[in-house]
């Protein structure tokens, strides 16, 4: 990666270290912006959640999966999916993009997977 400046018209120093996931690790956040690692699912959820109920003008949800039943809030109170997004459709548009499933077959459910279900389907 190169260097590039920064709003100040410093300079921003290029990075070749290799994050934990082995991928580059990028330079800082933009002036204005925040970085926030949220590490599992226990941590990252709920606050997706949270972040979400804050929506003001739309929310876009894209992914190969995701189920109506999936609760992100479990604790005080289990807080469903379809729930959610039913909450945020009556103030703001929700866009939810699926594709056909993982395209690696050791993620369940693969393509075949969703290709049988819409067989036994019709």
């Amino acid at each position: 990666m190169c260097g590039g400046s920064d709003d100040s018209g410093g300079t921003v120093p290029s990075t070749r270290r290799i994050g934990t996931s082995g991928l580059p690790v990028s330079r800082r956040p933009a002036a204005g912006c925040s970085l926030e690692p949220l590490i599992d699912g226990a941590q990252a959820l709920p606050r997706l959640a949270a972040e979400l109920r804050k929506a003001r003008s739309q929310v876009h949800l894209a992914g190969w999966f995701m189920s109506p039943d999936f609760a992100p809030v479990r604790e005080p109170v289990r807080v469903e999916l379809r729930t959610l997004l039913a909450e945020l459709a009556e103030r703001v548009p929700v866009r939810v993009l699926l594709w056909a499933g993982s395209p690696l077959s050791l993620c369940r459910p693969d393509r075949q997977d969703v290709a049988a279900d819409e067989r036994s389907d019709q």
